[in-house]
């Protein structure tokens, strides 16, 4: 299985996968609520990335899966493939 992670439009986690918890150290209760990009490493290329395709994806055009580098509770990188998908956008 692979890690997911729901959030609203408003970007903030609503549900996450087990897979994608332990990836990243956290427990479910402390991601929910909290901005997906705030996980995202603090680093100029890796935010441009989520970002580009975070707006790519309210948008019209097809996604395409994306290498997403996260940072774990523990300060480590986590890299996760995948992409965005909205509904009711």
């Amino acid at each position: 299985m692979q890690p997911v992670v729901e959030t609203g439009i408003d970007e903030k986690v609503l549900r996450a996968s087990d897979q994608f918890c332990k990836a990243l150290g956290y427990t479910l209760d402390e991601l929910v609520g909290k901005k997906l990009s705030s996980l995202v490493k603090d680093d100029p290329l890796a935010q441009k990335n989520f970002l580009t395709s975070w707006q790519s994806a309210k948008g019209v055009e097809p996604q395409h899966p994306t290498e997403f580098i996260f940072s774990s509770k523990n300060g480590r990188d986590v890299w996760l493939i995948g992409s965005f998908i909205l509904s009711g956008v």
